[in-house]
């Protein structure tokens, strides 16, 4: 336990991304292991050195967090679209930058700590991540775990955070970075809207099957072997509407 002039809590395990952003803006975005009753879709202050601290116990006021909008907007925002909306603070400690904590579907085996996302932006360079890309944070110290930003040029934090590089061992990736529970929501809410059916994706989900979806938190077999799966389904949908379109093409083939 670090004490400076509140007491941080000192994450013992997970991996964050770091990126270099414009306007010398340090993104650092990942999954990490928090108390159970951590502040969630809040924001707190974290320092970033030999490993990551968060002050939990002093998560900022909601109002502060947005104040453009309803805070309730950002549980339906993935991480990307949080970096960019919320208003975070600049810090005196150049190791120090403010973070939004959010749960995760990933469960974690002790019913007292959760695997949380945390992403933030801090104002400048931090020392400890010289290199942009993937660092593990143990027990002893913060390591680069050789996952560098070239592997994913033009890539969104949502979709890194899909890849499996997350959680124990590092080996799982994350369906969604938005709130669980209106994640859950927003789904159920979108296929249930008349106006928006689209019967091309009602029939690559007929064909899909339930019992072959992707679940949530996914190792990276789970997830090459779904992307084999949609791939030939995509083929057999492409090859049926160029059958279909053929068959109506002769039917409309002139006589002789």
């Amino acid at each position: 336990m670090l004490t400076s002039t509140f007491p941080l809590h000192q994450v013992a395990e997970g991996r964050v991304f770091a990126r270099a952003a414009p306007n010398g803006l340090t993104l650092v975005f990942g999954v990490v292991q928090a108390p159970a009753d951590a502040p969630f879709e809040r924001v707190v202050m974290a320092r970033l050195n030999s490993h990551l601290w968060l002050d939990l116990g002093h998560p900022r006021e909601n109002k502060s967090i947005y104040p453009y909008g309803r805070v309730h907007d950002l549980q339906e925002c993935d991480v990307s679209s949080l970096l960019t909306t919320i208003n975070f603070r600049k810090h005196v400690l150049p190791d120090a930058f403010d973070v939004f904590v959010r749960k995760t579907h990933m469960h974690h085996e002790d019913p007292a700590k959760r695997w949380v996302i945390v992403a933030g932006v801090a104002p400048g360079p931090l020392s400890a991540v010289p290199t942009e890309g993937l660092y593990e944070l143990g027990p002893s110290s913060l390591s680069f775990t050789g996952v560098s930003q070239g592997s994913y040029p033009g890539t969104t934090p949502s979709i890194i955070l899909r890849d499996p590089l997350w959680g124990p061992g590092g080996l799982y990736g994350l369906a969604t970075s938005m709130d669980p529970e209106v994640y859950e929501q927003v789904i159920k809410q979108s296929r249930e809207r008349p106006l928006y059916r689209d019967l091309k994706f009602e029939r690559f989900l007929k064909i899909y099957g339930e019992d072959r979806q992707l679940p949530m938190v996914y190792t990276r077999e789970e997830l090459e072997a779904h992307e084999a799966h949609v791939a030939g389904i995509v083929r057999e949908l492409v090859d049926s509407e160029f059958d279909d379109r053929a068959g109506q093409s002769d039917q409309e083939a002139p006589k002789g």
